[in-house]
């Protein structure tokens, strides 16, 4: 683990949040967004992921290799905050890209 990609990391998690999956926590790298009607999705990382990009995450970022989509189902479509609109804390599907 180096510094830079932890630094990234918690930025990630602290202006995005952070969900786990099988174990695994992802850093979301951006908030996520409505996909369709029937679900939101945002890009994740694991530190794993990270680690194995080396030095540069931005680089690799850009790339987009070794990230996640993750999505949630919508529950509440009246929601007025999106605060309630998923189970946030329970994500429906993650596909590797």
């Amino acid at each position: 683990m180096t510094t830079l990609n932890q630094t990234q990391f918690d930025h990630w998690k602290l202006e995005n949040g952070a969900v786990s999956w099988e174990g695994v926590e992802y850093a979301l790298t951006n908030n996520a967004n409505i996909n369709d009607n029937d679900t939101y999705k945002a890009i994740g990382v694991s530190m794993d992921m990270l680690n194995e990009a080396g030095e540069n995450p931005k680089e690799w970022f850009e790339s987009s290799d070794g990230a996640v989509e993750i999505y949630w189902d919508i529950i509440n479509s009246e929601s007025d905050d999106e605060s309630d609109a998923c189970y946030w804390d329970k994500p429906s599907k993650l596909i590797i890209l």
